[in-house]
């Protein structure tokens, strides 16, 4: 008996499972020969390891899986595909690449192929709610201590965020604290209040909190709090569309590990963040018909900022259409007035915002559509009228490489899960991602480690949720479905991977055992309080609470110049030259440490 089943078993060796043992072999053989001191795109890479003891232990790894393969070739695809997601995981961790990580997507999708796996365990998975809430809370707070870990990080060591909207917004809500006056001298090299700039009340929400802990790092915690919070709308979201609690924790997990979440979440204190809880409260009670709900919600998500509309806009647009404008009953005529309410108020807000903004405050900061609207003639009547004119500008601008690539990289963890769903009104909800971040030539739109994608998350998570409440309807779908997913979460891991190598110089530089942090602490404690000061980017956030502050690039007289002395850190070409400019116009040196940080005070 048992020699026939053996017999049986050794039938199964097919030619695509001899592939997967001979590619499995080869991505495992490379993931331990391909790390070493030189880079994995080092040409020269292959020099510094035996070929021929790669070749050997490929061919005995192949031999071995072969034969083991007799008894069960199911080894052999656990084993093969294991190994290639763990040789991507660590080249996008090594190489961290743009178009390296995406090929490597395409390489795990092509042993995912390979390997005919059964995923439809996932769409079957049956938990109780009890567990699918702890294994939540788990993975929210894994995250968040991962996000508020880079934060506090980067502040600490001095190496985070040159995009200063921390240091912009400590200002301002000192200043708050103090003189309960939103202003900030960051923006543009004088006083002026935020709310001259973008109409951001929300900020009041944080001002308790500072003002009892008036710290950095007591926004970092409130913000990574309120990000990952999210999950709370987001379940509910989740199991009112009718989805088990196997499938709200699948959801809930790929939310947690999306890159563009834990890259924008770290990426500096902003207003921005507050967008993902938001939005999913906001998604959660129109899909229950709360009108308490929606309208506290909907009220919040316009404090955020001005722009913040546009998202309000494109939900009340797809509430509009998905109702249908056929068939007549007592829901479909509540989610049309429900649209139609939503996208009136949003367009009459971000309408009166951008007025109030451009003839009584600082303008609107449509420069950073110059590349439509041109550089003498930023209004955002031009920007319509171009868009509706020259629609051939607007396909442009989407396609400059850099666009595809954030594109990619923002989308490619969930690849096609959010288009699935068969409902083209969903395609309405992209329509702030187009114009918020691919429209723009502001270099911040289109980064991932930076807070201006996040507002575009619940968009997308909302779309996949409606494509998951539709597979239980649609049974051939299923196993398409839980094949998708499944590879999402290796794309999720691949990106997530590339990600975090992109932030790792901050772990590096703490781990390298460096004593520069501790001399630049040292050194702004010498600062009196109440001086005025200009200083280097990374050094702002630390220096941000006092009433006047001013980055190197405005010029203007202050008490004392700090100027960052780190060649791998400051963003000017040559400080040392920077310095001796400063002496020259009358400030003498307080302090310096040669490499690494220079104090000079005025008339000294």
């Amino acid at each position: 008996m048992k020699s026939k089943q053996t017999l049986a078993n050794t039938q199964k060796i097919t030619p695509r499972i001899i592939a997967t043992a001979i590619l499995g072999a080869w991505f495992i053989t490379a993931f331990f020969f391909g790390f070493g001191d030189k880079s994995v795109l080092d040409p020269e890479l292959v020099y510094t390891k035996s070929f021929g003891w790669f070749l050997g232990v490929w061919a005995i790894l192949t031999g071995i899986m072969l034969v083991y393969g007799t008894i069960s070739p199911k080894v052999i695809r656990v084993t093969a595909f294991m190994g290639t997601l763990i040789y991507c995981i660590r080249t996008a961790f090594a190489a961290w690449d743009n178009f390296l990580t995406i090929g490597l997507c395409a390489v795990m999708a092509f042993m995912f192929w390979l390997c005919e796996f059964d995923w439809s365990w996932i769409t079957k998975m049956n938990i109780s709610r009890k567990t699918r809430i702890a294994l939540t809370v788990v993975f929210a707070g894994m995250t968040g201590c991962f996000v508020l870990l880079l934060m506090i990080m980067g502040y600490l060591t001095y190496t985070a965020e040159a995009g200063n909207s921390t240091a912009v917004y400590t200002q301002m809500l000192w200043q708050m604290s103090q003189h309960f006056t939103p202003d900030t001298t960051l923006e543009f090299g004088e006083s002026v209040s935020h709310f001259a700039v973008h109409f951001s009340p929300i900020f009041y929400l944080y001002l308790p909190f500072y003002m009892v802990l008036p710290s950095p790092v007591t926004l970092y915690i409130l913000q990574t709090a309120a990000v990952l919070s999210a999950v709370i709308p987001l379940s509910k979201l989740a199991k009112s569309k009718g989805l088990s609690n196997g499938m709200t924790l699948v959801v809930c997990l790929l939310f947690c590990l999306f890159p563009a979440l834990i890259g924008g979440a770290s990426g500096g204190f902003h207003e921005y963040a507050l967008l993902i809880p938001l939005l999913f409260w906001l998604i959660w009670a129109l899909e229950e018909t709360k009108l308490w709900a929606i309208v506290t919600f909907g009220i919040l998500c316009l404090c955020v900022r001005e722009t913040a509309a546009v998202y309000l806009v494109a939900l009340g647009l797809y509430r509009l259409i998905s109702c249908g404008f056929k068939e007549e009953n007592e829901k479909q005529k509540r989610d049309r007035i429900l649209g139609l309410s939503i996208l009136g108020v949003s367009l009459v807000y971000l309408i009166s915002a951008l007025l109030i903004l451009t003839y009584a405050g600082q303008g609107t900061l449509i420069t950073r559509f110059s590349n439509i609207t041109g550089l003498y003639n930023t209004t955002f009547g031009t920007l319509i009228k171009e868009i509706l004119v020259n629609p051939a500008i607007v396909i442009y601008e989407i396609l400059t490489t850099s666009k595809l690539l954030f594109t990619l990289c923002f989308l490619l963890p969930l690849l096609i899960l959010p288009f699935m769903s068969g409902q083209k009104a969903t395609l309405v909800l992209l329509v702030p991602f187009v114009a918020l971040n691919l429209l723009s030539d502001f270099s911040y739109h289109i980064r991932m480690d930076f807070p201006y994608a996040l507002g575009s998350i619940p968009f997308i998570f909302y779309m996949v949720v409606l494509t998951l409440e539709k597979h239980p309807k649609l049974p051939a779908k299923k196993e398409r479905i839980s094949q998708w997913i499944a590879l999402a979460f290796c794309c999720t891991l691949i990106v997530g991977a590339y990600r975090a190598a992109n932030e790792s110089f901050q772990a590096e530089y703490l781990l390298s055992g460096t004593k520069e942090p501790v001399t630049i602490s040292q050194t702004l404690e010498m600062i009196p309080e109440d001086a005025s000061v200009t200083a280097s980017s990374r050094l702002l956030t630390a220096l941000a609470d006092r009433e006047e502050i001013y980055t190197l690039g405005h010029n203007i007289s202050t008490d004392y110049v700090v100027i960052d002395l780190r060649d791998e850190w400051n963003l000017i070409s040559d400080a040392n030259k920077m310095l001796e400019t400063y002496r020259a116009n009358g400030y003498s040196v307080e302090h310096i440490t040669d490499g690494v940080i220079a104090v000079l005070k005025k008339g000294a």
